[in-house]
């Protein structure tokens, strides 16, 4: 009973241009998410990444420094900014204290389009004070991030009420809901059948849509 009621339903759905038509939006959405999720992440590593280049930079310029002043070379630098005053390091060849993304950033951007994704704390300066990017668009904070969690969390719930809000209706306005209260099958598990096809569509898209993004 459950295979015919699963090949009619799926024919069903196949054949209903508005279904069909959700769940291309929904495979776009996610795919469209996803991707945007990809490039926040990608533009975070290239944050971090250059500015660890040019900290090994800077302590490339220092060594051959210390190496000229070891060997009684005159350099041309200030001597309050010579590397071989710890103070001098300290405040003007500060390491790197980044925070990566977690392999799972690209669902959920949060607030990390907002603050910075590492911090150069220096003796003299206030790197461990909240930093904020001040020039952030007003409406995208409002709104936030177009990212998968966006589309699980305020999407999702809209889709899944446009997929099953018909489930019985439909049935009685065609004329087949009494023929099939007549079938050896409760109403319920009717039902129970009908969503359980549908949360198999919406499986099929999430699987390839999430497939593409980590692929990516």
């Amino acid at each position: 009973m459950f295979q015919y009621n699963f090949n009619y339903e799926l024919k069903s759905l196949l054949r209903n241009n508005w279904i069909l038509s959700v769940s291309l939006l929904l495979l776009c959405l996610c795919l469209f998410s996803g991707y945007n999720g990809n490039q926040k992440v990608a533009k975070r590593v290239a944050d971090i990444e250059k500015v660890n280049k040019q900290v090994m930079e800077g302590d490339s310029l220092a060594v051959v420094l210390l190496d000229s002043l070891a060997a009684g070379y005159g350099v041309n630098v200030s001597s309050w900014r010579r590397p071989d005053r710890p103070t001098a390091v300290g405040a003007y060849n500060p390491r790197v204290a980044a925070m990566p993304p977690a392999p799972l950033a690209l669902i959920a951007t949060g607030q990390s389009d907002i603050f910075t994704h590492y911090v150069q704390p220096s003796i003299y300066g206030d790197e461990f004070a909240l930093k904020l990017t001040e020039l952030s668009s007003p409406v995208q904070l409002l709104f936030g991030s177009f990212d998968l969690s966006f589309v699980l969390i305020y999407l999702l719930p809209l889709i899944v009420i446009a997929f099953t809000y018909d489930l019985l209706s439909s049935e009685r306005e065609n004329g087949s809901l009494r023929l099939l209260a007549a079938q050896p099958l409760s109403i319920f598990a009717w039902l129970s059948q009908k969503a359980l096809i549908r949360f198999f569509l919406f499986e099929c898209d999430f699987r390839y849509s999430y497939q593409i993004d980590f692929a990516n």
